[in-house]
């Protein structure tokens, strides 16, 4: 029996006596078995060994090109260990698993295929050893082949040298200038005086009963029953319509076409009338309105009677004991609504003044993830005020659109935050360790799922370093009130006709 390339076997004489290794062997050499596994040990240490040779250059836009070359053992060995995982689990009709022979399995499966799995568990275990080795770049997100992966894939070989490039983002250097004592204009929201006594007309509204009226005409304030159907002025149906009977309507310009209300404004109940409006298109607000004919019949019309605005109301809307309660209550909120306004005000142009003392590159894999949370958040309230239906008809160009749009806010967001974490290194803000347990606590109890301990440890230390920071510059924030305008009086000027006049 020969010896494979690689392996030096002995013969047994030439192993101690007694030794377990030459148990039960025929003089000579090891069993074949032993023999085998000494020669797939030995390949595999010698493919760890294996070089990738490796060299980068910083590209703008925060990011670091990679020129990598692998030498064709590491894809012989990938090969091998693919072929070996394919025999176990593929059935080749007419054999058992594990049976067939490779040509056929080859034949069977596709050598293309084979050669375009290992390829891609080459790229990936290469590009994981270079990500590890260069972790003091600070790399973030993927690494991207670019358009040449279709080119470095065609060509691959196995057993071959294969060289190609990748690039990946990093962590920006960010330049953060003059962010404590800065100055910022904003106008503060005042409280409106009127607002409480609004909101105290609107549930007296609602908590008034209809009472039928009868000898007169519709008004202005009525709430009116009526049957009605829309044409297009040729007479022809709209598509998507059907005609409404018994609707209760307040005839308020506000709350329906006001055409429409404006033409059943003097009619008496039973009476029938066409009306001339504009329709427009909920789901396209840049769309002409389109002109339609409403039929309309009135059938009854009603009033409400607004209770007292007395104690006794007050109760029933809410938890004070007097109206005078209930009032105060309402002019307190109305204050505290107007301070918090003004507070989201100077905490915007606190960002807008910090991002713009703001010099760094922003990645692309953290624009990338902050425009998709931005999109995702604007289309959930976009299907929250117009449905599911609505939102289904929006087509990838629509939400591309969207995309560019909300562009100028995601980088304006990564940007401010960026500047808090330099802020946090260059203040030397820390989090101390107890204040960290129990935000992970309270972040971890607020949802089901559990998240792995080490990345939830590293968000929440960010997200209160970034706290911290963001409270240091607020607190040494300038706040000015904008200049008073003054409009000049109009001036009246006296214009002499002249002999061309």
């Amino acid at each position: 029996m020969g010896t494979r390339p690689g392996l030096d076997l002995c013969r047994n004489d030439q192993r101690p006596k007694g030794s377990h290794w030459a148990s039960g062997a025929r003089p000579g050499y090891f069993p074949t078995a032993v023999a085998i596994a000494f020669w797939y040990v030995e390949r595999l240490h010698l493919d760890s060994l294996v070089t990738v040779k490796v060299s980068h250059e910083t590209l703008p836009g925060s990011k670091v090109r990679f020129a990598i070359e692998v030498e064709g053992d590491r894809s012989r060995k990938i090969h091998e260990i693919t072929l070996q995982r394919l025999l176990k689990t593929v059935q080749v009709p007419g054999f058992r698993k594990g049976k067939a022979p490779r040509p056929l399995l080859m034949q069977y499966v596709g050598s293309e295929a084979v050669r375009a799995e290992v390829f891609e568990k080459l790229i990936d275990e290469v590009l994981r050893e270079v990500r590890t080795q260069h972790e003091d770049l600070k790399p973030m997100g993927q690494f991207r082949l670019g358009e040449e992966g279709d080119a470095i894939f065609t060509a691959f070989r196995v057993g071959e040298t294969l060289a190609f490039a990748a690039e990946i983002d990093v962590e920006p250097k960010v330049e953060v200038s003059d962010y404590l004592g800065m100055t910022v204009t904003v106008e503060s929201v005042q409280p409106d005086p009127e607002a409480p006594g609004k909101m105290l007309a609107e549930f007296q509204r609602r908590r008034a009963p209809l009472v039928p009226v009868e000898g007169r005409s519709a008004a202005l304030g009525d709430v009116v029953t009526i049957d009605y159907s829309l044409r297009q002025p040729d007479g022809e149906p709209l598509e998507n319509w059907e005609d409404e009977t018994g609707v209760q309507l307040d005839l308020n310009p506000e709350s329906f076409l006001p055409e429409i209300v404006a033409g059943i404004e003097g009619m008496n109940p039973g009476e029938t009338k066409e009306i001339a409006a504009h329709l427009s298109d909920p789901e396209d607000v840049t769309a002409e309105p389109q002109p339609v004919v409403a039929t309309v019949t009135l059938q009854s019309i009603k009033v409400r009677e607004l209770p007292p605005l007395d104690d006794e109301f007050a109760r029933s809307i809410s938890q004070k004991e007097t109206m005078a309660e209930l009032q105060a209550y309402l002019e307190e909120r109305e204050a505290k609504a107007a301070e918090e306004q003004t507070a989201d005000r100077i905490q915007a142009a606190m960002a807008e003044a910090l991002v713009e003392r703001t010099q760094c590159e922003v990645p692309q894999t953290l624009m990338q993830q902050e425009l998709e949370l931005l999109l995702q958040r604007q289309l959930q309230e976009f299907q929250e005020s117009v449905g599911q239906e609505v939102l289904s008809r929006l087509t990838e160009s629509d939400v591309r659109e969207l995309g560019q749009m909300l562009a100028p806010a995601a980088m304006a967001k990564v940007k401010y935050d960026l500047a808090l974490v330099a802020i946090a290194d260059r203040e030397n803000l820390v989090v101390t360790e107890e204040a960290l347990a129990q935000r992970i606590a309270d972040v971890q109890a607020g949802i089901q799922e559990r998240l792995d301990p080490q990345k939830l440890q590293e968000f929440c230390r960010l997200q209160m370093r970034r706290e911290a920071a963001e409270k240091l510059v607020r607190d040494s924030l300038q706040v000015q009130a904008p200049e008073p305008t003054t409009e000049l009086p109009a001036v009246e000027v006296e214009v002499t006709p002249t002999p061309d006049d």
